[in-house]
């Protein structure tokens, strides 16, 4: 079996230009040109404005001014919020509710925009109640989605991975059905 290496670095040369021409392309009007070299064979980059080598393949960007340091741009914020469920079987129907509502093709009056966090009785069309085997739990016990002219592929993984649903209602809808024999 033959390996090959792939030289990554010209690849690497092209993100950093692509930097440094994204974070200085709104900072500056001055039109002088940085050109950035990429080498290939372990050959490091030239530097300065106004080097040229024709037997390379240049990128032109701007160059900054003196004194103006590159501002990068915000990262985003990593801190993902942790949810906390009023009890544990709502917390296991949970990513079934956010799959099912990512495969929702239509949802013309909007009803998925209150699938939103961890107060799942509260979303439009699902409905909480204490199971008959636990009176001091609270589990997803109906949904009624009538009316709501929402539009799925499927309603395979969702109602058969809702442990405690004994009631669906879904007159007025769009779901596809599949019978498995």
């Amino acid at each position: 079996m033959r390996t090959s290496v792939i030289d990554i670095s010209p690849l690497y040369y092209v993100l950093l230009a692509f930097l440094i021409v994204h974070t200085t392309a709104h900072q500056t009007t001055n039109r002088e040109t940085l050109e950035f070299v990429i080498h290939g064979k372990g050959k490091g980059p030239r530097k300065g404005c106004n080097y040229k080598d024709h037997q390379n393949i240049p990128i032109t960007l701007q160059c900054p001014q003196p004194g103006n340091s590159l501002a990068l741009p915000p990262l985003p914020d990593l801190e993902q919020e942790v949810l906390q469920f009023a009890d544990q079987r709502l917390a296991v129907v949970y990513p079934v509710i956010q799959k099912f509502k990512s495969i929702i093709a239509s949802d013309p009056l909007g009803i998925t925009k209150t699938w939103v966090g961890s107060d799942i009785c509260s979303y439009k069309g699902f409905f909480c109640e204490s199971p008959p085997d636990n009176k001091t739990a609270i589990a997803v016990a109906s949904i009624d989605f009538n009316g709501f002219q929402l539009g799925a592929p499927a309603l395979d993984g969702f109602l058969d991975q809702l442990p405690d649903i004994a009631l669906f209602h879904a007159n007025s809808n769009k779901f596809a059905w599949y019978y498995l024999a």
